[in-house]
């Protein structure tokens, strides 16, 4: 087999760095690789792969919860005559092998945890004709059972690595383009709902690798200056401020920043912990072009936090919200109203704390429901209660009270466009605000802007207050058990009234991003 060629099929809303890296570390082993996004329609990837005639054909199985797309876009190219060899890798495949299996026979292998370089002894037997069997890393069904080979050691130099291949960048606001990044991999926190931990502790190697600060300026460099990119989204789950190997890399990669003249050209979003944001240290980074953090939140209560074994306090979370307000720097976050063990007074008091950190309108009320991922402790947790539901792959659970699982649902339906959609309000705020500070950094603060921010500020409040004041009122139906007996008409109100101020907010936000649109084109029509 003379074939060097390569498919992947990935969820690739932004670049898919994990993808990308195995990309080119194929590329600089020889092969070709073309990676297509899982969204294409099933007719479009099957002509590309016919076209391509690829001797290996990778899935890169990251979320749990589009596993139907991957079951049905297998057994389509199989029925469709697609003979190459099928492997898959990504969490699930590497945390739940057997359970792919049962799920996806079509498959010939797994490769499992980091496959850079059990990706290319995989390449290289497969053209060579040679045995594959006894590839580290490697999993496989024979005679029905489960082959499970040695792990192969996590790479200890994330800088030995070549850069990952990327997409021609796309654009984020006002014509700036963008280009997602790694500092590292890996987290050293075990929180229960996450599985980042239990990926990376299998095989031989630290929990938490993180490169150099001059390997990740010299690639920011080059993107900046080869391919346009001003604006960097870090993609790490724990973006290395506080980091127990180095604890200067923050202060070495600003001053990198500042010695290869980007300081002031660029900016750059991270994620991080709560309990890891400092004002010296990010006055620093705000200074070096730091605009965004998403905050893993999760919880507003002590009691929570610690059964989510998060390792910080409320007062923590709000010290550093605090502290970024006070900078001025975009917050994200991610917020878990719904949970296993959720009674009416724990939301109630989640609530409460949501509130508090978004009545100002800085911040953007928006929530999600724990969901049980495969690996993790909230898992085991619900399984040893009797209580995990599992189909195909997908798991999920009912409340201790069925009255919550009515007040969940109910919620989820009538916030679904607010909270869901693309084009609904929460996304379209998030665009509004990265607008706004976009033209903030790139063409100052107008006078203009200014009163653009501060309508966009008070937008929030407004639809904040509303939000919160109905998820107040629902939690006293729901937990009194009126709905039951007092029919539909009373909810339908609330169905109503959401979808009508809903409507209304969206389209005073859309005059708020098309107005700083009309702003950055009059800039431009004027630059001299």
């Amino acid at each position: 087999m003379n074939n060097n060629k390569v498919v992947f099929i990935a969820f690739e809303e932004r670049d898919n760095l994990g993808v990308a890296y195995l990309a080119s570390v194929l590329s600089e082993a020889g092969y070709k690789s073309k990676i297509i996004d899982l969204r294409e329609s099933r007719e479009s990837i099957l002509n590309v792969i016919k076209e391509c005639e690829p001797v290996l054909i990778g899935f890169s199985v990251i979320f749990q919860y589009h596993i139907r797309d991957f079951i049905d876009l297998v057994k389509y190219l199989r029925d469709n005559g697609i003979k190459d060899h099928f492997t898959a890798g990504g969490h699930f495949a590497s945390l739940r092998p057997r359970e792919l299996f049962d799920i996806i026979p079509e498959l010939d292998s797994l490769v499992r945890f980091e496959g850079e370089y059990t990706l290319v002894e995989l390449l290289e037997a497969l053209v060579s004709g040679k045995e594959w069997k006894k590839i580290k890393g490697i999993s496989y069904i024979e005679n029905g059972k489960l082959i499970q080979n040695d792990l192969r050691p996590l790479e200890p130099d994330l800088d030995s690595f070549p850069w990952p291949v990327r997409n021609i960048p796309g654009e984020y606001a006002l014509g700036k383009t963008y280009a997602t990044i790694l500092a590292g991999r890996g987290c050293v926190h075990d929180c229960i709902f996450c599985d980042i931990r239990e990926f990376y502790g299998p095989p031989p190697g630290p929990y938490k690798r993180i490169r150099s600060p001059v390997k990740v300026i010299e690639e920011m460099k080059y993107l900046y200056n080869e391919k346009g990119c001003s604006i960097f989204l870090f993609q790490d789950d724990d973006f290395p401020v506080i980091h127990s190997d180095d604890n200067d890399w923050v202060k070495r990669f600003c001053e990198g920043l500042s010695g290869n003249d980007l300081k002031g050209k660029i900016i750059w979003k991270i994620n991080c912990r709560p309990d890891e944001v400092d004002d010296s240290v990010f006055r620093m980074m705000k200074d070096h072009g730091l605009y965004q953090v998403f905050l893993g939140i999760e919880d507003g209560t002590d009691e929570g936090l610690k059964k989510m074994n998060k390792k910080l306090t409320s007062a923590d979370t709000i010290s550093g919200i605090e502290i970024l307000k006070d900078l001025e720097i975009g917050i994200d976050y991610g917020f878990m109203l719904f949970q296993p063990d959720s009674t009416f007074d724990s939301m109630r008091r989640n609530l409460m704390f949501l509130d508090t950190i978004c009545t100002d309108g800085y911040l953007s009320v928006t929530f999600l429901k724990m969901m049980p991922h495969f690996a993790t402790k909230v898992e085991a947790q619900l399984e040893k209660q009797g209580r995990l539901k599992k189909k195909s792959g997908i798991q999920d659970y009912d409340f201790l009270e069925n009255t919550i699982d009515d007040y969940c649902g109910f919620v989820f339906n009538i916030f679904s466009d607010w909270l869901q959609d693309p084009g609904g309000l929460l996304n379209t705020s998030m665009w509004a605000r990265n607008f706004i500070n976009v033209y903030k950094f790139f063409s100052g603060n107008t006078s203009r802007i200014h009163f653009l921010s501060y309508g966009l500020k008070q937008l929030k409040k407004e639809a904040n207050r509303f939000i919160l004041d109905t998820l107040f009122e629902l939690a006293d139906i729901f937990e009194s058990g009126n709905y039951k007996t007092e029919g539909d008409d009373k909810l339908e109100k609330y169905s109503l009234a959401v979808k009508e101020k809903h409507e209304n907010l969206t389209e005073s936000l859309s005059k708020i991003i098309r107005r700083v649109m009309i702003q950055n084109n009059f800039k431009e029509l004027f630059r001299v």
